[in-house]
């Protein structure tokens, strides 16, 4: 067998998985999982004062003791996560395709890549050499694929065949580009105007352009009847920062339908109702207006006394109106429910004196997550304003995320780990590391089987949720094996890979 360690360190053998496959050691204060017979290291265990650690009976996990209490960590998640490799620097975003078969991932080497979720098989690339950034989407029915360059070239592809569909003519310089809701346009953003194409073919045609002015905000209505845009002249400011006019368009024609002008503050937020009659909007002076989207005229006009909106949302049947609340760091910050018809103050979750770095809501719409300065994220239930605070990880949370069904909840943070916590409980349930590089994102797939987190080190990891729970039986057998301490509020964890 191969030497083990340096001459000078002392090192044990503590266990064997039953099958003999692994050995866990101890060398100082470092555990790790070896291979048998090569003993090569496969991963290292790092805890708060680990002081001990076995296989459980079926050899899948291991119970470890600190010195206050016990925690539970899989014994070999290398061997169930899949990884996405070849990209040449940090993947920063991935996307599933609506049936969960493929997933895409996007990295700062100026590259797309396209892979089979189930293998991790790689399926089709796009970019180039010269600089020219690629982006790319699925049609929200999932039979399209979208790739986009900023050179010009657009097209779509159909998903499985991976046939070209259509080819598109835009203006280049594209900043965000995506599909419009109900997956009849293609939405091309630049700096000073908005582009649709229609999936069936055409050229795309610009909807509003005007010279000197900047695209701020653009947002559908769900069944992609109207887009509203709203555009600022970067030189003019009022005192509660650039004003702007939200503008109503028929996606159908660009036509335009109206303009909705009594916003004295710049529009930090619009969202159009599920019945796309009515727009909310919120402007950065914390006044939310309802209007009608066909005359641009105000229906409702709230919360005048708070500042700093970030967003503003109807809940799934536009009877209410959801807002968040946001600024620097000892500032009025809070999540607040009205009445869209009565613009009654329902509740109000008061979110502290904490940074909001990002906020989320869930599936269902009964959910909202913070992401926030002190370490925490929040979930808040937009039916009774009942918060729950999810805590663990060591740094500010910069990006959180519900499962589909909003049992879980995944967020990174700034001491490179993603957690997965129980939404309702706030129990950890998973801590991910994948090497000790920045986190870029965590989400799930569609089934909400699998959790896939973007990193620094040019690799995408796709990691099975079943592998994270059950544990309440596991904990139960690690007090019985260390019978002295307490269970660790934290639960099962997968550590850094070697």
């Amino acid at each position: 067998m191969p030497l083990l360690g340096e001459p000078d360190q002392k090192l044990q053998v503590i266990d064997f998985s039953p099958d003999d496959s692994l050995m866990l050691t101890a060398e100082l204060s470092t555990y790790s999982l070896r291979e048998m017979p090569s003993g090569r290291s496969v991963m290292t265990l790092r805890g708060p004062e680990l002081a001990g650690a076995h296989f459980t009976p079926d050899g899948k996990h291991l119970l470890c003791k600190h010195d206050e209490n016990v925690s539970v960590w899989d014994a070999n998640p290398a061997a169930t996560v899949i990884q996405l490799g070849g990209h040449t620097n940090a993947v920063v975003g991935t996307q599933y395709s609506p049936d969960g078969k493929y997933i895409l991932t996007g990295g700062t080497d100026k590259r797309v890549r396209l892979w089979e979720s189930a293998t991790g098989r790689l399926v089709k690339e796009a970019g180039t050499d010269e600089g020219t950034f690629s982006f790319a989407t699925f049609s929200p029915d999932g039979r399209l694929l979208a790739t986009i360059k900023l050179d010009g070239s657009l097209c779509t592809w159909e998903v499985g065949t991976w046939k070209l569909s259509t080819t598109f003519t835009f203006i280049p310089e594209v900043m965000r580009f995506g599909f419009s809701p109900a997956g009849k346009y293609l939405s091309l953003e630049s700096r000073d105007r908005l582009q649709l194409c229609d999936v069936k073919g055409g050229p795309c045609r610009t909807v509003v352009y005007r010279r000197g002015y900047e695209l701020g905000i653009s947002v559908f209505s769900p069944q992609d009847r109207y887009v509203v845009t709203v555009s600022y002249n970067p030189t003019k400011n009022t005192e509660w920062g650039q004003h702007m006019d939200a503008e109503v368009w028929a996606a159908a024609t660009g036509a335009h339908v109206a303009t909705m002008k009594d916003h004295i503050a710049g529009i930090k937020d619009i969202e159009c109702s599920p019945d796309e009659e009515r727009a909310v909007s919120i402007g950065q002076n914390g006044v939310v207006h309802i209007w009608q989207l066909s005359t641009g005229v105000t229906l409702r006009k709230f919360g005048e006394s708070y500042h700093d909106a970030f967003l503003v949302r109807f809940t799934t049947k536009g009877t209410r109106v959801l807002t968040l609340h946001s600024g620097p760091v000892n500032t009025d910050n809070g999540i607040r429910m009205w009445d869209a018809e009565t613009a009654k103050l329902l509740w109000e979750a008061d979110q502290g004196d904490q940074q909001i770095y990002s906020s989320g809501i869930s599936k269902d719409g009964h959910y909202i997550l913070t992401t926030r300065w002190d370490k925490t994220v929040t979930v808040v239930d937009t039916t009774t304003g009942h918060t729950t605070t999810l805590k663990g990880l060591t740094g500010p949370v910069y990006y959180a995320t519900f499962s589909p069904d909003a049992k879980y909840v995944a967020g990174i943070g700034q001491d490179r780990t993603a957690r997965v916590w129980n939404a309702a409980s706030g129990e950890t349930i998973a801590e991910l590391r994948g090497s000790n590089v920045k986190l870029h994102s965590a989400e799930f797939s569609p089934d909400g089987k699998f959790i896939v987190t973007t990193s620094d080190d040019s690799v995408a990891r796709i990691y099975p949720m079943k592998q994270f729970a059950p544990y309440d039986e596991l904990l139960n057998m690690a007090r019985q094996q260390y019978p002295e301490v307490q269970p660790s509020s934290d639960k099962p964890r997968n550590t850094k890979q070697d």
